[in-house]
């Protein structure tokens, strides 16, 4: 978030902001031989690096709750999918960083989505009968 837009919303709230929900993500998809830097910040940038840039931007506000949603591809992986593992295990440590500084975040893994409206089924990627 901008530090530009923190002004904004802070003028616009009635209460001090107590919590902050951080869902967000990218995919990036290549094989291990096709990676590269830019594919890496793709995926990385929307996960890792905006939840470092929320939890800086407002380390002098009351935060006390903090909810990261992440994917098991961190714990798993799925082929192609290395730098959005590695941008789930990068969330992983900014909730390790943030409990060990005093708040206590729910770091929370997401598994699968029945009705398919996740990144993977937005790119049609249809899962086994199992998993349903």
């Amino acid at each position: 978030m901008p530090k530009s837009v923190l002004p904004i919303l802070r003028g616009s709230m009635a209460a001090p902001l107590t919590g902050v929900c951080h869902a967000a993500g990218a995919l990036a998809d290549a094989a291990l031989p096709n990676q590269s830097p830019v594919l890496l910040r793709a995926a990385g940038a929307p996960k890792a690096a905006a939840a470092m840039r929320l939890r800086c931007a407002l380390a002098g506000d009351p935060v006390a709750r903090w909810a990261l949603f992440s994917s098991l591809s961190a714990l798993l992986g799925t082929a192609g999918q290395g730098a959005y593992a590695a941008a789930n295990a990068a969330l992983g440590t900014t909730a390790e960083q943030q409990q060990t500084a005093g708040t206590s975040p729910y770091y929370i893994v997401t598994v699968y989505c029945r009705d398919c409206t996740s990144m993977a089924g937005q790119r049609g990627v249809t899962l086994p009968p199992t998993l349903h």
